[in-house]
């Protein structure tokens, strides 16, 4: 009897087992991937057209490959991110920190990026010139909590090396902090810092600190390891088809235009100057579908703001149209800014329209400026370089470089609207990105004064698609 009790209790513990439901094919049922990261620019936030950052972009690849659709679990840190996958309310976590040796729960894929942590000082501080200098009280570093097992390890090697931990504060705070002058030192990842130094100009790399560390996924450590493979196979197709070199390009790549003279006089002038014509942006964003942002971006680029700018070659206004795109456009007084900005959006709508319907944002966005500045025309001969070349004619990244190729005469001879200032669109669009991220991230934060966002129209037209 104890025996044939034993058999059905056996048979019932592995019917549990087998009934379990596999973590990937569990997702597949639920049509859901769930995927817990910080609000950040390394990884996801909201843009001007929708949800966006370099993990939000790969995730939802991954996604879409699934058949399933994204959910995200926003949470305040990449540790919160780590513990919503180790307590089973997310399916991966993308915490953008380096910590696979602090938690032993989780399986870490292979790195989508590995980054190194920089020192950061604000210009006009002093300036430590090596780890062994922090051992002075004048240096005191401020850090993160995600940076305290960093600083714990430097200062093994370096004993009292000055340094605190702000609990409850992330780097992106810390290095406002800096930049504002209320602490002097702290540390953050390369990545973070690269995207941030646009937006703190005074910001100023002091030195590296330690090796650079992987950024991964993390998912529950358990013997269903189906989901951690797929996620392993994905990353693997990524950096061969070149979809996650893309991806760091759409975020990393505007940084080699960056210039901190030229940031620092638009964030002047945004304090100065964009009050006047923000509620002009916004309504005109409104009434057209595009991000008020973008419309600000490409005003500051041609114009610096100013209605009466006049080129050499007779374009001016605010977003300085030609006589015949005015006319075009049914605008007939091209000094009056809001006229202007009307022509403008009018303009970038129909080269959004016209371009083919292959290509997707924010790539089509760059596409229709660079055809803002060099033409239509030209855009297409780069695509189609770009397609008899073995590249992507609907990726920015591949066309950009065959839109400088257009300059040389063995390639332009043989393109239907011949030679193209390939150079200056290029640098035109990167411009307008840095412009239009700064004020899109100024937006999300909200750091731009009061008085240049118009109630009622803000959260619209930042969401507009």
């Amino acid at each position: 009897m104890l025996q044939g009790v034993a058999a059905i209790a056996a048979v019932a513990l592995l019917a549990t087992f087998a009934a379990k439901p596999a973590e990937l094919g569990r997702i597949q049922r639920t049509n859901t991937l769930v995927l817990a990261t910080p609000n950040s620019p390394t990884t996801y936030y909201l843009s001007g057209y929708g949800a966006a950052g370099p993990v939000y972009d790969l995730a939802r690849r991954f996604a879409d490959e699934l058949g399933v659709r994204l959910k995200i679990l926003e949470v305040a840190n990449g540790h919160e991110a780590l513990e919503a996958v180790a307590g089973g309310r997310a399916d991966i976590a993308a915490p953008g920190i380096a910590a696979a040796d602090r938690y032993p729960g989780l399986r870490f894929t292979p790195a989508y990026q590995n980054v190194a942590s920089l020192l950061i000082y604000r210009t006009g501080s002093a300036v430590p010139s090596g780890i062994a200098e922090l051992t002075q009280s004048s240096f005191a570093v401020t850090v993160a909590p995600g940076f305290a097992p960093l600083m714990q390890r430097l200062s093994k090697t370096h004993p009292g090396i000055a340094w605190e931990t702000l609990t409850g504060r992330d780097s992106d705070e810390l290095l406002v902090a800096v930049a504002q002058g209320k602490i002097a030192y702290t540390v953050v990842n390369e990545n973070e810092f690269n995207l941030n130094k646009r937006f703190y100009p005074r910001l100023r790399v002091a030195f590296t600190l330690g090796s650079p560390q992987p950024l991964a996924w993390a998912v529950r450590k358990q013997g269903d390891d189906s989901l951690y493979q797929a996620a392993v196979a994905f990353f693997a197709r990524a950096k061969s088809n070149q979809t996650l070199a893309n991806v760091m390009d759409r975020y990393y790549g505007t940084n080699v235009a960056y210039s901190r003279v030229e940031t620092l006089l638009f964030l002047d002038d945004v304090n100065d100057r964009l009050d006047r014509y923000a509620g002009n942006f916004q309504r005109v964003a409104a009434a057209t579908g595009l991000s008020w942002q973008l419309l600000a971006a490409v005003g500051y680029q041609e114009s610096h703001w100013n209605p009466n700018a006049v080129s050499p070659t007779g374009v001016r206004g605010l977003m300085m149209l030609t006589i015949p795109t005015a006319r075009s456009l049914g605008i007939h007084n091209r000094t009056d800014p809001h006229l202007s900005i009307i022509g403008a959006a009018r303009y970038l709508a129909l080269l959004l329209e016209r371009l083919p319907s292959s290509i997707p944002q924010p790539d089509r966005s760059w596409m229709a400026l660079a055809s803002y500045n060099v033409g239509i025309g030209h855009v297409m001969d780069a695509r189609a370089l770009t397609r008899r070349q073995g590249g992507n004619p609907d990726s920015w990244k591949d066309v950009k470089k065959r839109l400088v190729m257009l300059t040389e005469s063995r390639y332009y001879q043989h393109a239907r609207y011949g030679y193209a200032d390939g150079r200056t669109a290029v640098h035109y669009v990167a411009n307008i990105r840095s412009y239009y991220n700064i004020l899109s991230w100024r937006t999300a934060q909200n750091t731009l004064p009061a008085r240049i966002i118009q109630p009622g129209l803000a959260t619209a037209v930042t969401t507009a698609k």
